[in-house]
């Protein structure tokens, strides 16, 4: 079975959840627990891709992703436009019609290339780090 990573936003805490789904999964739904604030979103699935649309029929199954699962920024170029509208929309009118759909990320075309280049920044920060016993550059041995 083929499972996808989907990312979607927390309208509680602004923060972005991502997920890996199976593919197969069609016609339920499902109740993610956010793991920053506790709030529950209700998501339909359609062929394992979670949308906004359909999910009054009731869940019948809970998930519960860790902490390591939220993000306060945008992993996907989609949530990253949708963050970009959110936060500086003057009403919600603005936003797009179903901004509970979660986006899908089957291939590097498909993430934010922000929070890509800040991840590569932050693991050489940690290989030099690493390598120099964290000693920062101008550091003397005593």
């Amino acid at each position: 079975m083929g499972r996808v990573y989907q990312e979607f936003c927390c309208q509680w805490c602004k923060g972005f959840i991502t997920l890996s789904l199976n593919e197969r999964l069609n016609g339920f739904v499902v109740r993610i627990h956010c793991p920053k604030c506790n709030n529950w979103h209700d998501r339909s699935l359609v062929n394992g891709q979670l949308e906004e649309a359909g999910r009054e029929r009731g869940h019948r199954e809970e998930l519960y992703p860790t902490i390591a699962a939220w993000s306060d920024a945008p992993l996907s170029q989609r949530m990253k436009i949708y963050q970009d509208l959110r936060e500086h929309a003057p009403s919600r009118r603005v936003l797009p019609r179903r901004p509970g759909d979660a986006a899908v990320l089957r291939s590097i075309a498909d993430l934010n290339a922000e929070a890509e280049a800040e991840a590569d920044k932050e693991s050489r920060r940690q290989m030099w780090l690493d390598r120099f016993s964290g000693r920062l550059v101008g550091d003397v041995d005593s």
